[in-house]
């Protein structure tokens, strides 16, 4: 399932393990956003974990330390989209999407670099589809959009 959506990107081991944490921390933010864990948003989040190599115990590590988790954006664009990405389907795994959980993603886009708008067409492409599945070509689209 993981692997249809994106292939984490290779880096060093040590930049892999710390933007691998951070992305699960961000997921779980996101997730609490709405004050429920969904089940759905959970096991997306495990699925995740369990393919960067992040153990069930450190998972949990992450959950209860969420606030020793401070976000830096990576310097490479495809690491920068790879985080876009998961936050993405995060978002989309419990099959809604709220205003919430759009807030924390255009934030985080920003920290990103990426243009306001291309956030913003991407989160469109999630809540048209948040309850069935997004075709992959679809984000594709948007991005191609702004290309150079």
């Amino acid at each position: 399932m993981i692997k249809k959506h994106l292939t984490f990107i290779s880096m060093q081991h040590s930049n892999k393990e710390k933007l691998g944490r951070e992305i699960i921390a961000l997921m779980l933010k996101l997730a609490k956003k709405d004050q429920y864990y969904d089940e759905k948003e959970f096991v997306y989040i495990l699925q995740v974990s369990n393919y960067m190599g992040i153990s069930s115990e450190e998972m949990r590590d992450i959950q209860l330390n969420l606030n020793k988790y401070n976000f830096t954006p990576p310097k490479t664009e495809s690491e920068r989209m790879t985080v876009l990405y998961y936050l993405l389907f995060c978002m989309k795994s419990d099959g809604k999407v709220t205003d919430e959980e759009v807030r924390l993603v255009q934030k985080i886009g920003f920290r990103l670099g990426f243009r306001e708008q291309l956030t913003e067409d991407l989160i469109q492409s999630v809540k048209m589809h948040a309850d069935k599945k997004l075709p992959p070509e679809q984000l594709l689209d948007n991005l191609r959009k702004y290309l150079n």
